[in-house]
Parts: structure tokens; C-alpha cells; sequence
């Protein structure tokens, strides 16, 4: 039990793009950048659609539980959005290959810089899903098997969604928000966006700055297409460049799963079902996990405030006496807490329930966030 995950982390960017000279890009353009079959490509086409699916799959598949659980949970038109049809342009999905993110032992890194902790996660996937609507969506997803508190997955929720600046800082040691510096590290390449160094070159040497940031880890993988395609956050003349705009802001969105025996049995203790109500430390603790604050920094102040918040995004049907699951969904990020069951073994018997999350709460947030960006 000791060497599993306490948790999981999917952080989701929706973005846009543009040609050069301002001009316009189909989706079947911007799709063939990362559809080619070349060494040079990080990228690969994910082999889960519906044509690879109905075909069955083998049980020696490591992904066997990820593509069982969408073709089964969907119906026919949330297969299609989700999965797609080699005849059918709904969606195309991508992803880095898997030599890029492990080799034997070693792991690729997500590693988040600030207020002087550091933190490296795991990162078990790098996905891309380019929708008909014209809108894309680049994912990371994560798991944290050291950094073992709430204090912690506070953290990593707040600094790790922050791909930018949401102001520029008095000063170079100033309030900013986000974190000193974040990497992805594959196993044979860093890329990195060094925020502190970019506010200490504003200052030190009157760097101009860009309006139309786009973080440098996103560019910087997407940017690996074999294709030599260059991707910029700001309007761009060369040929082989193109714009991309995020669609939300500066963030991106958080899917979060927790296995804490503690703080369920805590929240469980001083919650009263008659009125869905915790006692104010609770609530506090909570609030501050699903609308992604850092410890001791709630945003909502006012007890009442926090009361409401808490009744308008928890869902209490998991939550009881027989049941240790409570989720929480915001416009900033969905968030579950379980309460992990051990065997005599030491071994953690509703992993499934984490692998559920992620294979279907996950693919409904992606669904939703791209429908939205669509409107």
C-alpha cells in the first residue's frame, strides 16, 4: 500500500490556434500536424476509437481497463465524441508515445517550483483531443505517490494548473500567484516555463513583454510533432508558426482524486447529515480543496458564503454511514476523496474506483469542456 498513489492529478488546457498571417486553419490541417507515423514525432494516435474497440482487444493490453470502461459506461453518441471513428471527424486523439514517458524505472516528471518546496510527480499520460468545433485540448495526467497530505494535493492543484502570469508582480520577489517555475520532464527532454526568471528579465532589463502568453511546457511538447511546426503564443508571419490562444485563461482545469483514510474519517465526524453541514474547520478544508486554494488561504471568508459553495458543489450521495466517497465540481475543478479499503494482503482493494474516475469522470469533464469552448 505504501508504494501506491495517495493522488491523482489531470490538469486540462483548451486552447485554439491560427494560421500564419491571421490566416485560418481547418481541423483537418491542424490534425495532420501530429498524425504522422515518423521517429521524429513524439506524438502517436491514441488506438482506442471504435474501429480498434469493436474489432476486441486483448487482455495482455495494459490499457485494457481504460478502453473497457469507455466502450461500455457510453452510448453510442458519447462513444463517438469520446473515442471517434476512423470514418467519422468528431474527435481525433493523440498522445505521447510511451517511450517518452518511461524507461524501465525512470518516469517522466511533472515538477512544480515555488515558495521554495518542490514537487515531482509522475506522469503517466500526455494526451491531445482535437475537436470538429475547432477547439483542442492539452492534458496531463499525474499521480503523487510521495507528497502524502492535503496540504500537499492543495499545492500541486493550485501551482501546477497555473501555466501563466495573471498579473505581472510589483517587484521581482512580488506577489504573483503561480509558481517560480514548472517542467515536464521526459525521459530524454526538459522543457520548462520559468516565471520568476521571466519577471526578473522584465526588470533587470526592460525585456518587452508579450500580451497573448502561451506557456512555454504546452508549446514546447506540442512543438514536438516531427513536422517542424512552431507553435507561439502571439500572431506570427513564418510559415512554419502557429498561434494558439487559450479559450478559459490562465489556468487549466484540475480533475483531483485523494485515497485518505484520516480525512475521510474526519470529515466524517463532525458532519451532520440532517442539514449536509461540517464543523467550520471542515468546511474551511474543504472548500479550500475543490475551488483550489492553498492551506489556510479560503477564499470564501464568510461562514455563510462557505455553507452555500459547499451545499451548490458537493454531491453527499456516496457520503454516509455505509459509504466513503464525496465529490466536489467547480468551475475550477473536480475533486474525489476516498477513503482507501486494505485487504489482509496490504494491498488496495478499490483501485477501481480511482481507474473509474479517471476513465469516465475524466472523459465527461473533457466532453463538457470542449462543448462549452464550442458555444
Amino acid at each position: 500500500m505504501k508504494d501506491s498513489a495517495y493522488s491523482y492529478h489531470m490538469f486540462m488546457f483548451p486552447f485554439t490556434w491560427m494560421g500564419n498571417n491571421k490566416k485560418h486553419m481547418s481541423v483537418k490541417e491542424f490534425t495532420k500536424i501530429f498524425d504522422h507515423d515518423t521517429d521524429s514525432n513524439y506524438w502517436e494516435k491514441e488506438k482506442n476509437n471504435l474501429d480498434y474497440l469493436k474489432i476486441g482487444i486483448s487482455a495482455i493490453d495494459k490499457d485494457i481497463n481504460n478502453y473497457y470502461c469507455k466502450y461500455q459506461f457510453f452510448n453510442e453518441a458519447g462513444k463517438n465524441v469520446i473515442l471517434g471513428e476512423d470514418k467519422n471527424d468528431i474527435v481525433s486523439s493523440f498522445r505521447i508515445k510511451d517511450k517518452y514517458l518511461k524507461s524501465g524505472d525512470i518516469n517522466a516528471k511533472y515538477v512544480i517550483n515555488a515558495e521554495d518546496i518542490t514537487i515531482s510527480l509522475d506522469i503517466t499520460n500526455i494526451g491531445l483531443k482535437i475537436y470538429n468545433t475547432g477547439i483542442a485540448i492539452f492534458y496531463i495526467n499525474c499521480e503523487n505517490k510521495e507528497y502524502r497530505t492535503v496540504k500537499d494535493v492543495k499545492y500541486i492543484n493550485e501551482y501546477g494548473r497555473r501555466v501563466s502570469l495573471s498579473f505581472l508582480p510589483d517587484t521581482v520577489i512580488g506577489y504573483k500567484k503561480c509558481a517560480d517555475s514548472l517542467s515536464i520532464e521526459l525521459i530524454n527532454k526538459k522543457i520548462s516555463d520559468d516565471f520568476y526568471g521571466f519577471i526578473e528579465n522584465v526588470y533587470s532589463k526592460n525585456q518587452k513583454i508579450s500580451l497573448s502568453y502561451m506557456s512555454s511546457i504546452i508549446r514546447g511538447i506540442l512543438n514536438e510533432n516531427g513536422k517542424g511546426i512552431r507553435f507561439r503564443g502571439k500572431y506570427t508571419k513564418k510559415a512554419n508558426e502557429i498561434q494558439i490562444c487559450p479559450v478559459l485563461d490562465e489556468k487549466m482545469y484540475v480533475s483531483c482524486s485523494i485515497l485518505d483514510e484520516n480525512l475521510m474519517d474526519n470529515l466524517k465526524s463532525g458532519f451532520q447529515k440532517t442539514n449536509n453541514t461540517f464543523l467550520a474547520e471542515q468546511e474551511k478544508n474543504i472548500t479550500e480543496l475543490i475551488n483550489v486554494d492553498l492551506e489556510n488561504e479560503c477564499s470564501y471568508i464568510n461562514e455563510m458564503d462557505r455553507k452555500n459553495f459547499i451545499n451548490k458543489h458537493l454531491y453527499f450521495i456516496e457520503f454516509g454511514e455505509d459509504t466513503s466517497k464525496l465529490t466536489g465540481i467547480t468551475e475550477q475543478a473536480c475533486i474525489k476523496i476516498l477513503k482507501p479499503q486494505i485487504n489482509e494482503k496490504n494491498e488496495l482493494i478499490n483501485k477501481y474506483e480511482i481507474d473509474y474516475h479517471n476513465n469516465i469522470y475524466n472523459q465527461i469533464i473533457l466532453i463538457g469542456i470542449a462543448q462549452r469552448m464550442s458555444i
